[in-house]
């Protein structure tokens, strides 16, 4: 299935970050997830058809603003491009 964003609208996939755990003072049951980042990396599968940004590019984006759709068992992730921060670039 394919999804073509609109207005402004960016197709994006999600990012897992393997953080360093912390040891913490506090006791909390095993399936308490603690995730203080309120943002995050995504690759942009998909621009609208105005956008400058390429297909393949990381970029940082507030974690409030992601959008999640689900179409007959296919999972979408949208942000709106004025909500990206930062593209994620490869040191040379």
């Amino acid at each position: 299935m394919t999804l073509i964003p609109l207005n402004r609208h960016l197709l994006v996939e999600l990012r897992t970050q393997q953080e360093d755990e912390e040891e913490s003072l506090v006791i909390l049951p095993e399936d308490v997830v603690m995730d203080v980042s309120h943002h995050t990396t995504v690759e942009l599968i998909r621009a609208h058809p105005d956008s400058t940004l390429a297909p393949g590019i990381s970029l940082i984006v507030p974690k409030h603003c992601l959008e999640k759709i689900t179409i007959k068992n296919n999972t979408f992730y949208l942000v709106l491009e004025n909500n990206v921060i930062a593209c994620v670039g490869q040191d040379e």
